[in-house]
């Protein structure tokens, strides 16, 4: 079985989306019903910091990858061995 390796990117891009639909949850959540102190509001710009800091990093990584290579998945695995047969 040979695909290319950007249908990898399909469930990284889910995973994005679920996790920007949780995120815009809980920094709602946290702005809407936390306590209106300071505390609150740096937790949230520590949280927005941290997922800004990990997407520009994830970002900088995966741009790196040729994503045209082709995958080759289970490749000469039910094929028998010669070299032990000499």
């Amino acid at each position: 079985m040979v695909f290319p390796l950007y249908f990898l990117l399909f469930p990284y891009l889910i995973f994005l989306g679920v996790w920007a639909v949780f995120s815009l949850t809980a920094i709602y959540h946290m702005l809407r019903f936390g306590f209106k102190n300071i505390t609150t509001l740096l937790v949230t710009i520590i949280y927005i910091s941290v997922s800004a800091w990990l997407l520009y990093t994830s970002y900088k990584y995966i741009n790196q990858i040729n994503w045209d290579t082709h995958v080759s998945l289970l490749k000469g695995m039910f094929e028998m061995p010669t070299q032990f047969f000499k």
